[in-house]
């Protein structure tokens, strides 16, 4: 009975927990008069993703997420203040105009679940959405229609947020080993 109990703690100690990250564009400081964010989109100094820009985001634990704006168009995508939250307040965010689409791309090879944008800007009665790109289950576009956000045709919504998880997969050489270490309890017995 020892040896199950020492091996199922042991066995636990060594399997990967899951992780959860977040790109959280409200919590990003801002520095100076100018409104500049201290992840430069452009690398230009502003904090605007400008048409046929790839920008990647380092997130710590993770790794690489890209923003960039499909299709090619003329639209600058910029984190500001411009949107209201839940609470009627001005919240920062990933600013998307009517009619744009910023595509956000998980570069890195391990597997991603339950993918979460916090939007702000849209009310209950109007339109804003996130879709998986087919055949990818890390490529993600939100577009902003016509119409959408507190303002009426004019005016758009932003990104507040993105929320994920990863579960890495155990290792082979873990497989065997747990594998091998059932096989020799069970001799014993």
């Amino acid at each position: 009975m020892k040896s199950k109990f020492l091996t199922l703690i042991a066995s636990a100690a060594m399997l990967t927990a899951a992780n959860a990250f977040t790109i959280d564009f409200n919590s990003m400081q801002i520095s100076g008069d100018t409104g500049v964010i201290a992840l430069d989109f452009d690398n230009a100094g502003d904090q605007a993703i400008s048409d046929g820009e790839q920008v990647e985001v380092n997130v710590p634990g993770y790794g690489l997420v890209r923003f960039e704006i499909v299709p090619e168009s003329t639209y600058t995508v910029a984190v500001g203040s411009q949107f209201k939250n839940d609470s009627d307040s001005f919240q920062q965010s990933l600013e998307v105009e009517p009619g744009e689409t910023v595509q956000v791309t998980f570069l890195e090879d391990v597997d991603i679940y339950n993918v979460n944008f916090d939007i702000i800007g849209v009310s209950a009665d109007e339109n804003s959405d996130v879709i998986p790109v087919f055949g990818s289950d890390k490529i993600f576009q939100y577009n902003t229609p016509t119409g959408s956000g507190p303002g009426g045709e004019n005016d758009g919504a932003g990104i507040a947020a993105i929320s994920w998880s990863v579960v890495p997969e155990p290792s082979s050489a873990l497989m065997v080993l747990l594998g091998a270490g059932s096989l020799v309890l069970r001799r014993r017995r």
